[in-house]
């Protein structure tokens, strides 16, 4: 359905090219419809769910991904378990909120 419905917006196809994909062309219209309709943030299923239990900002979460990187630079990296520690202290030490347990 995505593919058939970017063919069919993105490249200005006809319908019967879209229909190659094998869809109806009024379940293709809805489907058009709905995307037009919603904002593109809030189309995925877990996309709204996941905003709800953010912890970092997009630029909190470049800077451990850059020091993560500086880590990986200079010496072996981390293991998964050291990311997940130096996450869980980077969040307590600017007083998150939203810390999940996991990371404790």
């Amino acid at each position: 359905m995505f593919q058939s419905r970017n063919r069919f917006t993105a490249q200005k196809c006809s319908v019967r090219e879209a229909a190659e994909f094998g869809i109806a062309r009024a379940s293709l219209q809805r489907y058009i419809d709905k995307c037009v309709s919603q904002p593109a943030m809030l189309r995925v299923g877990y996309q709204s769910v996941a905003q709800a239990h953010t912890v970092f900002t997009n630029i909190q979460e470049q800077k451990i991904s850059n020091h993560i990187k500086a880590f990986d630079d200079r010496f072996y990296g981390l293991t998964a378990e050291q990311c997940k520690q130096l996450a869980y202290s980077y969040a307590k030490s600017n007083n998150m909120t939203n810390v999940p347990s996991i990371l404790e």
